[in-house]
């Protein structure tokens, strides 16, 4: 037997498997669209009362019945719910997923009971007083605080809720009152590295969620649309 002959061609495959492993790690290649959609409550905290419901069902619902929209309108979108019925979420578990995936764009959905008839729709987002209102890019590797993960992605962010609520406002007008986006101190959205919105709805009654179904859909779309296009993706 020629074991030199053997021992080359044993080489070279390994060298072969060890190149097609690197270029998975270092560029892998992305097929799906990723969308986290955060309903919010759990199984410790039901939300905010909505008649005789509570704000953690009724999100569910939503988020649920969006998720069936786009997944049917894009063949290469997955939409992920981060609860089920009965699960409790531990603090950064929910930024932890997301990175991790990686998502592509996260969305909060919060309802709340309105006093008036005309229901209410805000856009938040996470920025801290001592954000800059463009991130800064750093020029060599270097680690980044959990609580500044959203910084590398601010201004899309900034850039997916102004075009978010202009769309809003162009559709929905009649039936919500648009709130212009707003940078908060958003405890959820920490850690969290990809574009994230917080849509939080003012209903009268439990029976009007439904009606949060169509402007969610249009973010979710909105987002899709800004983010394939700033990463030259088809």
């Amino acid at each position: 037997m020629n074991y030199r002959k053997t021992f080359i061609q044993i080489k070279k495959l390994s060298t072969t498997l060890l190149f097609f492993t690197l270029c998975n790690i270092c560029a892998p290649e992305r097929t799906f669209f990723t969308i986290m959609l955060d309903p919010t409550g759990d199984n410790a905290y039901a939300g905010r009362r909505i008649e005789d419901s509570y704000e953690r069902t009724l999100t569910l619902q939503i988020a649920q019945a969006a998720q069936q929209q786009i997944e049917s309108l894009y063949r290469n979108v997955r939409v992920i719910i981060t609860r089920v019925p009965g699960e409790r979420s531990e603090p950064l578990q929910n930024a932890s997923f997301a990175n991790r995936l990686p998502a592509d764009f996260y969305c909060s959905l919060n309802l709340f009971q309105a006093k008036k008839s005309n229901a209410s729709l805000f856009i938040y987002f996470l920025q801290k007083s001592t954000d800059q209102q463009v991130a800064h890019k750093a020029q060599t590797l270097s680690f980044i605080p959990y609580y500044e993960a959203h910084q590398k992605t601010l201004p899309l962010t900034q850039q997916i809720a102004a075009e978010v609520h202009s769309a809003l406002h162009q559709d929905y007008a009649r039936y919500f009152t648009i709130h212009k986006p707003l940078g908060i101190p958003y405890a959820p959205f920490i850690g969290i590295q990809c574009p994230a919105l917080c849509l939080e709805i003012g209903i009268s009654k439990k029976d009007d969620g439904a009606t949060a179904i169509a402007p969610l859909v249009t973010i979710l779309e909105k987002a899709v649309t800004l983010i394939k296009a700033q990463k030259g993706w088809s």
